[in-house]
């Protein structure tokens, strides 16, 4: 089976007051992955509407839900103080929502005032045509103009790069990256380091989506039964 794909992408900084609404594309049965970063320290919990799966990293969330139709094309993330954030959104097609927790699996990272690296990271579902993204949040500013990651990990490709802006103190900017590669029969990846204009305190993560399965010859066979067929022939 190939690899799951990417149907739409969102980038979204929130530079305001308030807890930050991040929008999707709304179709039901895509998996929605997300990558956000949030500024303002460590010390913050953030929270997720609607059933949305969440993994926090300090100051990097991975958060992601198999779309049921309910959630009106937005998750709200909830942060106990107003901070400032950034996002990136991903529609996926093609997985398979019984791979790791809803479709995915993952392996998060800490990079200390140098490039992003993200994890190694070894899928449980064993060798699979997996969908692999790198991602990080970076701390301090960054103008928002898709100028600041210079590539991404060796092979992965679509680099996608979102910031809070340079308004305010830096430590209170976050900046998000990442890129996407697909495989074959992969069992375990490794991706690299990012290029970006500066080194700075980084949280991230490599991400395994599961491909859908391939169908057995016990269930190929059943497809094409005859008395699975309702005929008629006309007299």
């Amino acid at each position: 089976m190939a690899a799951p794909t990417v149907v739409a992408t969102a980038e979204q900084s929130f530079t305001a007051a308030g807890d930050p609404l991040i929008t999707f594309t709304q179709t039901t049965g895509d998996l929605v992955l997300i990558v956000y970063g949030y500024g303002g320290g460590s010390s913050q919990t953030p929270t997720v509407s609607d059933g949305f799966n969440l993994e926090i990293n300090q100051l990097f969330c991975i958060i992601w839900k198999v779309l049921d139709g309910s959630e009106g094309g937005d998750v709200l993330v909830s942060m106990p103080t107003n901070v400032k954030a950034a996002a990136v959104a991903y529609n996926i097609q093609g997985f398979d929502s019984a791979g790791g927790v809803d479709g995915i699996d993952y392996t998060t990272g800490l990079g200390v005032a140098n490039q992003p690296n993200t994890p190694s990271h070894t899928p449980a579902g064993g060798a699979k045509d997996y969908l692999f993204f790198s991602a990080f949040a970076q701390a301090g500013e960054e103008a928002d103009d898709d100028t600041w990651v210079n590539s991404g990990p060796s092979g992965y490709s679509n680099v996608r790069q979102v910031t809070s802006g340079t308004a305010g103190a830096a430590n209170s900017n976050i900046s998000v990256g990442s890129a996407e590669k697909a495989t074959t029969a992969a069992t375990v990846d490794d991706p690299g380091a990012f290029s970006t204009d500066q080194s700075l305190n980084n949280w991230n993560a490599t991400i395994a989506v599961y491909p859908l399965a391939a169908l057995t010859a016990a269930q190929m066979a059943g497809i094409f039964q005859p008395e699975s067929l309702d005929l008629q022939l006309a007299e």
